[in-house]
């Protein structure tokens, strides 16, 4: 029996039987960890996976057979958020168009006219954590200016905090 296997394959119902003796998995929201893997883990205790999200996990099921799932309970939250209006510039900047018309070397902007974001509304929708920084992060850069408002859709999805709860 060895320590620790480190493959970059997707655990799937075709190579599960490689892994059959694990204990511990540790895996990435591309593994479908559904009762048919599952079940082919006979001495499975533990399934970490590494993202906030675990809906790739039948959690469920893994409480029926007494397994522990532990996520990434957050982080980088401040990054998604900039990276979102980083994201929402591009779009409302033309940025990639504009880009590609220079690597052209055209450099007519007559189709390169965007859209302010001054006095315009946005909607947020997600996770209560994520969407209360992302809507911060989005006050935040626009105060000072004549902006509109941010809206705040949450989901009300209970996240995990260290793993399922054993029954």
């Amino acid at each position: 029996m060895q320590d620790a296997v480190f493959t970059e394959e997707d655990l799937k119902s075709e190579n599960v039987s490689s892994y059959s003796d694990a204990e511990i998995i540790s895996t990435f929201i591309s593994s479908n960890i559904n009762k048919d893997i599952i079940d082919k883990l006979p001495d499975l205790k533990l399934i970490v996976t590494r993202s906030t999200g675990f809906d790739h996990i039948d959690v469920e099921y893994c409480k029926s057979k007494n397994i522990a799932v532990s996520n990434v309970p957050e982080y980088g939250s401040s990054t998604v958020a900039e990276h979102t209006f980083a994201l929402l510039l591009n779009l409302t900047r033309k940025i990639p168009q504009a880009i590609e018309q220079i690597q052209r070397l055209n450099f007519d902007h007559s189709q390169l006219k965007g859209i302010d974001l001054c006095e315009k509304t946005i909607g947020i929708i997600g996770l209560q954590e994520d969407v209360a920084i992302a809507k911060q992060a989005i006050t935040n850069l626009l105060q000072g200016s004549k902006h509109g408002n941010v809206y705040a859709y949450i989901e009300r999805q209970k996240r995990m905090k260290d793993h399922a709860e054993r029954e």
